[in-house]
């Protein structure tokens, strides 16, 4: 019943690793790039499965198998980037925090541990999908049914903790105002974003930087200060970096900016959740462990896209082609302001929270992070400007979540 979620990418991974060697040099050569700093990483919290409740050799994580029901659900919805990575920040809450209920008791076994899980991810899965609420249903039923009869009673009363637990999750998030309805003009004047659409469109999401952060107190935490002003040297120096690489945009910055587009599947949260799902069967995270590193990353990764739309939403930047309409996009132009990049706010938070787990890993995480902020400037989409804003957004927001994560773990549901 479980999806494995590395199916999902697979062919789009071969290509990525086809290209990061070549992508990684384009990168060092680039002047004035923003690195993803994780020199002042916070170690993270230790989990570490009870002794009752070891994971056997071989065997899968629920967590992991859950995510890959998410990626699929996410697959088959298509909901917009944004929408996506709320999904995820959602289910992978809920899971660590059911996992957390469950593991404190006593004796506590590995079917219980399991059955968490299962009913955590199945209720919060359930409302953010209802048409698919019987496929969730099927998959709690199928990981009871794999489980000898012996043990399924410890299943199922975990299974209704994780649920209360998801309950509380959801209504959590139907109280975030992610669906709050925009009844305000878009602003005009030079420098001024306008839809490039066809034909025009509201701007997409004007309130996300009003709704309910998870470790910040509002969305306006960490505002990116003012961007360059339009009449200014510097923004006429970014404009025409953008306009320089669509002239000369060469086939392995136009394979990146394809890439990172990561328009079909699960999305860029489905990306990099699959990366943190190779990296913890790599170093062989258990159950408690698991959850915890996909909560933080995902839980984070929203509060990025929360803060990157308040600086959007407040600054209203053009995009490059509507300043210079001679730029050629490589990739499909989302509909809202430039400044700053989601790509470089979302993929530099997954990155840290990645490298500060996987502290091997981290000099490679922070490449891709950066190599996914520059996508966006080779796609034509970006200024040089909204990747260093995204990528400061992304290291303010990563070391108060993993702060706030090592001094009193991750938030409760109830603030």
């Amino acid at each position: 019943m479980f999806t494995n979620n590395r199916a999902l990418n697979g062919p789009a991974l071969t290509r990525r690793r086809r290209w990061l060697r070549s992508s990684l040099i384009v990168f060092l050569v680039l002047p004035g790039s923003t690195r993803c700093n994780g020199d002042d990483i916070t170690s993270p919290r230790e989990f570490s499965d009870p002794p009752t409740a070891a994971v056997a050799p071989g065997e899968p994580l629920a967590t992991v198998q859950w995510n890959g029901v998410t990626q699929a659900a996410i697959a088959r919805n298509r909901p917009s980037q944004n929408a996506a990575w709320r999904m995820f920040a959602y289910v992978a809450w809920s899971q660590h925090l059911a996992i957390e209920a469950v593991a404190k008791n006593r004796g506590v076994t590995r079917a219980a541990m399991r059955g968490a899980v299962a009913g955590a991810s199945a209720a919060v899965l359930g409302s953010l999908f209802p048409i698919d609420a019987a496929i969730f249903e099927t998959a709690a039923r199928a990981d009871e049914s794999s489980l000898p009869p012996g043990l399924r009673k410890a299943f199922l009363e975990a299974e209704a903790i994780g649920r209360e637990l998801g309950g509380k999750v959801v209504a959590r998030a139907r109280a975030d105002r992610f669906d709050a309805v925009w009844s305000d003009t878009v602003p005009v004047g030079p420098g001024k974003w306008s839809s490039l659409a066809s034909p025009p469109a509201p701007p997409l999401l004007p309130l996300l930087g009003k709704v309910q952060p998870i470790f910040m107190s509002t969305g306006s935490q960490f505002r990116s200060p003012p961007p360059p002003a339009f009449d200014s040297p510097a923004f006429a120096a970014a404009l025409a970096e953008v306009r320089r690489i669509s002239d000369t945009r060469t086939a392995v910055q136009d394979s990146i900016a394809k890439f990172w587009a990561l328009p079909t599947g699960s999305l860029i949260v489905g990306h990099w959740n699959t990366l943190a799902l190779e990296l913890i069967d790599r170093y062989r995270s258990g159950e408690r462990a698991a959850p915890h590193t996909l909560a933080l990353m995902n839980t984070a990764g929203f509060d990025a896209n929360i803060a990157c739309h308040d600086a959007k939403y407040t600054y209203w930047v053009v995009r490059p082609s509507g300043a210079d309409p001679a730029i050629k996009l490589s990739i499909g132009l989302p509909n809202h302001p430039s400044y700053p990049s989601n790509h470089a706010c979302i993929s530099g938070v997954a990155a840290t929270i990645l490298g500060s787990h996987f502290p091997r890993e981290r000099e490679r995480m922070q490449a891709l992070a950066n190599e996914a902020a520059l996508s966006r400037i080779y796609g034509g989409i970006h200024y040089r400007f909204d990747m260093d804003a995204g990528l400061e957004i992304a290291r303010k927001l990563s070391a108060l979540a993993l702060e706030t994560d090592q001094r009193t773990g991750l938030p409760a549901v109830s603030r």
